[in-house]
């Protein structure tokens, strides 16, 4: 007997920090400016160094602040620590990756993804 699936399509689309302090927003803006230039860069040693330095030298001490002030409930105001807590070195340099190596970036705000209601059955934001 052959079993009923229902094809689904699972999207996942970045949220343009619209419910974000404005550093949040700036910081967002100044890592845009550098995506567009180190995206450029094709060459696979220079990439990984790239990422690796990114990640040493704006991921994880943003984290470890984090940490540090979570006790406090303060945590949630650094930037990439909600996000990357807990996550593993090789995500966090993978995500690291994508984000400066990717090209192409649309974010979109929260308004914006409700009203895609007209194309999708069911939209989840978490």
């Amino acid at each position: 007997m052959l079993s009923r699936y229902t094809p689904q399509l699972l999207i996942y689309l970045y949220y343009a920090l619209d419910n974000r302090a404005m550093h949040f927003r700036m910081l967002l803006a100044a890592a845009t400016l550098l995506r567009g230039l180190l995206s450029r860069i094709h060459g696979a040693l220079a990439r990984k160094l790239i990422t690796e330095l990114l990640m040493w030298m704006a991921y994880l001490p943003c984290i470890a602040l984090g940490h540090l002030l979570a006790p406090l409930g303060l945590g949630r105001y650094v930037p990439l620590y909600e996000g990357y807590h807990g996550k593993s070195l090789s995500r966090i340099r993978q995500d690291v990756y994508d984000r400066f190596f990717t090209r192409i970036e649309q974010r979109f705000s929260r308004q914006q993804i409700l009203q895609m209601t007209d194309t999708f059955q069911e939209i989840v934001i978490r």
